[in-house]
């Protein structure tokens, strides 16, 4: 990638041009990767070279590839293409791995992130007696803003030990812990 531009008290412009390594899909083949089809869904051709700047701009190169399938993960391009978009390294799943979230397929991964499942998030929840909890559940406690706060302010409010399953409802119908507290007489 080649850029030309001007920067100025803090605001910048320019134009960049963009020399595609065709070579760079053959090496990932030559590497086991497999490489999505050139042709789209609608069976229009996929245009090479934006893919490729695709690929660039997201590096994901031969040396990500490598550390991804160190940590236990072989799939496609594609698939690694959004292990950079959002944020998975193998940083990343050495902390699933300690917290005993192992062998999650790319899928599942890739939810945790876009979700915010995040090490700190399972941890908190862990301190307040929920161990053990399946990694679908714990995406739909984030989606549903199930989270370490508001079981707390349930137990404040006189409510613990409530299943996981209970508490993804309260919150999707609403509960939170002014309604809690009412339906307790503590307020």
């Amino acid at each position: 990638m080649t850029l030309e531009g001007t920067f100025k008290q803090g605001f910048g412009a320019g134009l960049f041009t963009f020399s595609p390594n065709p070579a760079f899909l053959d090496t990932v083949r030559a590497m086991g990767v497999g490489v999505e089809s050139e042709k789209r869904r609608d069976g229009r051709e996929r245009d090479q070279d934006a893919r490729l700047l695709q690929f660039a701009l997201s590096d994901v190169s031969t040396a990500f590839i490598q550390s991804m399938r160190a940590a236990g993960y072989d799939v496609s391009l594609d698939k690694y293409l959004a292990f950079r978009i959002f944020n998975i390294t193998p940083a990343y799943l050495r902390e699933l791995n300690d917290l005993g979230y192992r062998d999650l397929d790319s899928d599942a991964i890739t939810s945790f992130r876009i979700h915010k499942v995040t090490p700190e998030f399972i941890r908190g929840i862990r301190e307040l007696g929920y161990d053990d909890i399946p990694a679908r559940k714990l995406v739909a406690m984030r989606i549903h803003r199930v989270t370490p706060e508001f079981v707390r302010e349930l137990k404040a409010a006189g409510y613990s030990g409530i299943p996981i399953d209970k508490l993804i409802s309260m919150r999707i119908h609403g509960v939170d812990a002014e309604f809690a507290k009412r339906m307790n007489g503590t307020k």
